[in-house]
C-alpha cells in the first residue's frame, strides 16, 4: 500500500448501481472506475477540529483502469467537505 493524499478531479456517476466516483484524473491520466469495492465515512481528526466538531469525509475503495489491457489499480478516493462543494483526494493505492 502507498499513501498519497493528492488532489484528483472526479466525475461522479453510477458504477454497478452505486452512486459515487465514475472516473478520475490523477497525474494527468484518466482512470475509469470498474467496480466499487467498499464505501465508508471517516470522522475528522478531533485534534485538528479546533472545537468546530468533527468533519467527516466519504471514502470509496475502487478498482480502476486506464483502458483495455492497461492493467488495474485499487485506490481509496476521499471526498472531503469544503464550503460550497468538496475536494477529492486520492489517499492510497494498493499493489
Amino acid at each position: 500500500m502507498r499513501h498519497y493524499a493528492e488532489p484528483v478531479e472526479v466525475r461522479p456517476g453510477r458504477v454497478g448501481g452505486i452512486e459515487g466516483p465514475e472516473q478520475f484524473l490523477w497525474r494527468r491520466r484518466l482512470y475509469l472506475v470498474r467496480d466499487v469495492l467498499a464505501y465508508w465515512v471517516e470522522s475528522g481528526s478531533w485534534w485538528r477540529a479546533g472545537g468546530a466538531g468533527f468533519p467527516e469525509r466519504q471514502v470509496w475503495r475502487v478498482e480502476a483502469g486506464r483502458g483495455q489491457g492497461q492493467g488495474r489499480v485499487i485506490v481509496d478516493l476521499a471526498l472531503e467537505p469544503e464550503p460550497g462543494a468538496g475536494r477529492w483526494l486520492l489517499l492510497r493505492t494498493y499493489d
